[in-house]
């Protein structure tokens, strides 16, 4: 999660030349009756309530650092610190979001915008038929940071009339049934049919008020698919992560260069840039008063956890690595942690690398880092990507790159049924090549899965049973390890972008990777944690 200030230009014109302030609206908060004062903040009008008297109806502690020029609020749990000279308001753990007016300080009181109380503390705001505003401390139920987004009043950072929300709807569900390869598999594993889903949720804008539950209903939407596909909305909290994975180019094979810079525009247009900016400072408050509800107050984003963990289970024979993702950022310190270790224990009878909970990231990070320095002639395994003969897809690829999918229907495990939507196919040839001429690891190697293992981590499972790389142990995949990339789309309106995969991946026999994943070669029995299987099984040699 990023921190960064953020400077807005205030057009304030209120007091000048002794001016008396402008009074609006009535505010009644928890009985206790009071006038906002309107300011002119950024070319809008912004109505103001004073903090103290405010904040004492709703039984919450303010206090004031002279030195400083800030103040402090909290319920005891949740602290909002905010700044009366720049637009700067603090959440509990030190991140800075902006809001639609910095503090202000009118003869000797501080004022805030009214929607602070509701951002940052768990008070609804609502307005009557005659413009009086009440704020409530809201009892406390079925508290997610999806429920309390959706209440958000000034949850806008567009405005946008319901019907752009519906062209942003109509526009992401005529790409996905033209270029989405799962619709079929949606309805068979989940009873999922996206139409159906996609048209109750268009209805549903008709009531929408805000931005911010146009992002909550596309949550829904896709939510749906319990991530079959990776299709996912792009969240404020994982952003910045795909703007910056897909502009680095280090680790990558340069053919995928051209892909990588036009997935990393995608991203990284200005247009969503600034969307997701703006539900940052929605957002990031009111999940921080929600991890605080519950006690677990993040971080800032900040993951202090290491990547590669390993441990000496027996001294001398047998060795532990936990890779906990592959994510491409923590290549360089995942790399010097794991070659320090393999070269600590090259001689070790048994050297087990767990992949539980393990959700992707990037398979070079399983070619080169696992495979590669590990094996002494080539890792070949062949696949199929087919694909949909979309506008989007093809936007990403040459068709040229591919043959027809007919022929694939004697595959003995293919589904008839998804094969015939998707009539390009590529055949996959994938190749890891040792790294030395000697591998480092001399033992037999194990692989510990599970069910949350997934995408990149999915494709590491697949090559190490298929190759023989490792004796796979545990449960079964979560599966989507064949293909690559997920696309992004960038809603024309919103600029929210959600993605999925373009690639229906299946193994040399027609199964779909999605649908079955990758069954071990040693499944836990009940009860049983990968690792005890694998303990077990090591002990029975």
């Amino acid at each position: 999660m990023k921190k960064k200030l953020f400077a807005v230009l205030l057009a304030v014109s209120l007091l000048g030349n002794g001016a008396l302030p402008v009074y609006a609206a009535q505010v009644n908060a928890e009985g206790h009756v009071m006038e906002t004062l309107e300011i002119s903040a950024d070319g809008k009008t912004v109505e103001m309530l004073p903090l103290r008297e405010t904040a004492d109806a709703l039984g919450l502690t303010v206090s004031w650092d002279k030195a400083s020029a800030a103040v402090s609020v909290t319920d005891g749990t949740t602290t909002a610190r905010l700044d009366t000279k720049e637009n700067i308001y603090t959440t509990t753990d030190g991140t800075e979001v902006r809001m639609n007016s910095k503090a202000e300080r009118r003869d000797g009181k501080v004022y805030v915008p009214v929607s602070f109380f509701e951002r940052f503390f768990f008070v609804t705001q609502s307005t009557g038929e005659d413009g009086t505003i009440t704020l409530e401390n809201s009892e406390v139920k079925d508290t997610t940071v999806l429920n309390e987004f959706m209440q958000l009043e000034d949850g806008d950072w567009l405005g946008l009339t319901t019907e752009q929300k519906q062209e942003d709807l109509d526009y992401l569900y005529k790409i996905l049934e033209e270029n989405y390869p799962y619709m079929n598999l949606l309805e068979r594993k989940l009873g999922v049919n996206l139409e159906e889903e996609y048209k109750e949720v268009r209805e549903m804008t008709a009531q929408t008020t805000t931005d911010a539950q146009l992002f909550v209903l596309l949550e829904w939407l896709t939510g749906k698919a319990e991530l079959t596909g990776h299709l996912s909305v792009i969240t404020p909290f994982e952003y910045d992560y795909f703007v910056e994975v897909y502009r680095s180019l280090e680790n990558m094979a340069e053919e995928e260069h051209a892909r990588m810079t036009k997935l990393a525009d995608a991203y990284g247009n200005e247009e969503s840039a600034e969307t997701y900016d703006a539900l940052t400072d929605l957002m990031w408050p009111v999940y921080q008063k929600v991890m605080d509800y519950y006690g677990q107050t993040p971080s800032g984003g900040q993951d202090e956890t290491p990547n590669v963990e390993t441990k000496i289970l027996e001294e001398g024979r047998i060795a532990y690595i936990a890779i906990h993702s592959f994510d491409m950022s923590k290549y360089d310190e995942s790399k010097k942690a794991l070659f320090d270790f393999y070269e600590q224990v090259q001689d070790y009878e048994h050297v087990i690398f767990d992949l539980t909970g393990n959700g992707g990231g990037g398979s070079v990070y399983f070619d080169d880092l696992i495979a590669a320095p590990n094996i002494d002639e080539p890792l070949k395994v062949d696949t199929y990507f087919l694909m949909k003969d979309g506008e989007h897809n093809l936007s990403y690829f040459e068709k040229e790159m591919f043959a027809p999918s007919a022929p694939l229907a004697e595959m003995p495990r293919m589904n008839q049924e998804d094969l015939q939507e998707l009539s390009l196919a590529l055949l996959q040839e994938n190749v890891v090549m040792p790294l030395y001429e000697e591998k480092l690891l001399k033992g037999k190697l194990w692989m510990l899965v599970d069910g949350a293992v997934f995408s990149s981590s999915e494709y590491a499972a697949m090559m190490t049973k298929a190759s023989g790389f490792a004796t796979l142990v545990g449960t079964t995949t979560g599966g989507d390890g064949i293909g690559t990339d997920p696309l992004p789309v960038v809603l024309p309106n919103s600029k929210i972008i959600v993605r999925y995969s373009e690639f229906y991946g299946v193994t040399n026999d027609g199964a779909g990777s999605q649908e079955f994943g990758t069954e071990p070669d040693i499944l836990c029995k009940a009860g049983e944690t990968p690792l005890e299987a694998c303990l077990r099984a090591i002990a029975g040699e």
